[in-house]
């Protein structure tokens, strides 16, 4: 399926999201070991291709769930954002599990790691990305690679902590209790999270050299800098 087409198809129910069966999560764990299954867990099937408005409306979309870092969207295009006409458009305008979706299949790897951000900014929709990957046909990369973005949410969340919510208060914790146990990982609550983190990129590894613990915790740092401009824009109430 391309991009595009995801972005387009229904999804279902955003309230009850199917959960991933325990046996099924094993098969996301085997090595990675040849070049071909690496690509296709970096960027997709290798006709998958995404041109500059699909990538600018998957932007344009998480800026509604507060992801705002990314370039390419309406904003540098200097044209109306179609999801804030009128500027104060809620999330309820966009589909989450399509836009999950959408962001787990795309070839773009800032993209794909933008559902960690998402994450980051909005923990209680962790259901919603569980039924993502749970609805995810079987032969497809994306399964593997959302996986581990998800396990990745929760590890920086526990680094990042307090500084992921714009009063300075604890996070609602992103709960991967069951995926953590059924893949016998380490908790997020071990150290301060490197553990899953390592952990999490280790399902990714393979022939090819990526940097995914960096390129995550790049994430992080964009979204610490949201969050913190948040708190400095904020009004102050009398």
């Amino acid at each position: 399926m391309s991009t595009q087409a995801s972005i387009q198809a229904p999804f279902g129910s955003e309230s009850a999201p199917a959960v991933e069966r325990e046996e099924n999560l094993g098969a996301l764990a085997s090595p990675i070991t040849t070049v071909a299954e690496h690509m296709a867990v970096l960027w997709g099937p290798p006709d998958q291709c995404l041109d500059d408005a699909a990538l600018g409306d998957l932007v344009d979309r998480l800026a509604v769930y507060d992801v705002t870092y990314l370039g390419g969207g309406s904003k540098d295009a200097h044209q109306p954002d179609p999801y804030r006409e009128p500027p104060h458009a809620e999330p309820a305008d966009v589909s989450l599990p399509a836009l999950i979706q959408a962001l787990a299949q795309t070839p773009n790897g800032r993209l794909r790691d933008a559902v960690i951000a998402l994450l980051l900014r909005h923990p209680e929709h962790m259901p919603v990305a569980r039924g993502v990957l749970a609805a995810l046909p079987a032969g497809d990369s994306a399964r593997r690679a959302l996986l581990a973005r998800l396990l990745a949410a929760a590890a920086l969340q526990r680094i990042g902590a307090a500084g992921l919510t714009p009063d300075g208060s604890l996070p609602t914790p992103i709960d991967i209790t069951d995926l953590v146990a059924a893949l016998a990982l380490p908790a997020p609550s071990e150290g301060d999270g490197t553990p899953l983190l390592q952990a999490a990129a280790a399902l990714l590894a393979g022939p090819l050299p990526v940097d995914w613990i960096g390129g995550w915790r790049d994430v992080l740092a964009h979204v610490l800098q949201e969050v913190a401009w948040t708190r400095t824009t904020a009004p102050t109430r009398p």
